[in-house]
Order: structure tokens, then C-alpha cells, then sequence
């Protein structure tokens, strides 16, 4: 039996929602639109999601269509609708 690689997974969740954290500490919600193998993705209706520790508020800020470069991904998960 052979493991699925990540790739499989992104494969499986294309025109899915994810949920994306990014190195600086950014947090984007989107449907997973396309990838390539340095795990660059476009992303669609992509929101930002603001959460303030210090008021425990959440917030969001619509984007749209996002590139985001594979080098600042940190984890993608697939969100259960």
C-alpha cells in the first residue's frame, strides 16, 4: 500500500474550501482553485482572518483571488461545510 504524498491531499480538496496559515502569521480562508509541486496556490474568495488575542474578537477582510507564493505556507486544512 502506498502513503498518499501532500500533493494527493491538495488534489482531493481542489474546489474545496481550505483554511491556509501563512508564515507571518496571516490566516486565509479560500476555495483552493490550483497548485504546483512548491505548493503555490490560487486561491478564490479568499478572506483574511483577523483575530485580536487581546479582545478575543475575530474579524474578517474579503480579498478575492489570491496567489499565494509556497514558500510562506505553513499548513493548509480543508474545512468541513
Amino acid at each position: 500500500m502506498q502513503m498518499a504524498t501532500p500533493l494527493d491531499l491538495l488534489e482531493k480538496n481542489i474546489n474545496q474550501t481550505v483554511f491556509v496559515i501563512l508564515k507571518p502569521g496571516m490566516w486565509v480562508r479560500g476555495i483552493l482553485r490550483s497548485y504546483d509541486k512548491y505548493l503555490n496556490l490560487v486561491l478564490d474568495e479568499c478572506e483574511e482572518i483577523i483575530h485580536d488575542p487581546e479582545t478575543e474578537k475575530t474579524d474578517t477582510r474579503r480579498l478575492g483571488s489570491l496567489i499565494v507564493r509556497g514558500d510562506n505556507v505553513v499548513s493548509i486544512t480543508p474545512v468541513k461545510q
